[in-house]
């Protein structure tokens, strides 16, 4: 295997790893939002959160699509 082909993989499970974390980050804060209380104040604070994760891997996953439609 060569120098680029090594470098590459390590590009890919890197990306992999972060949509991983990513991933999970997301599913704790939804649990957290499921647990709250309606009258909780840190409610909406919990929405943002979540929205920006649903951001993240969002381009994350436009980016990877957009790397499979070039190669």
């Amino acid at each position: 295997m060569s120098s680029a082909q090594r470098t590459h993989r390590a590009g890919a499970y890197a990306e992999r790893g972060a949509r991983l974390l990513n991933a999970v980050r997301l599913e704790r804060l939804c649990q957290q939002l499921e647990n709250s209380q309606s009258g909780d104040r840190l409610l909406e604070a919990l929405r943002q959160d979540v929205a920006n994760e649903v951001q993240v891997l969002e381009t994350q996953l436009l980016t990877r699509l957009n790397k499979l439609k070039r190669a």
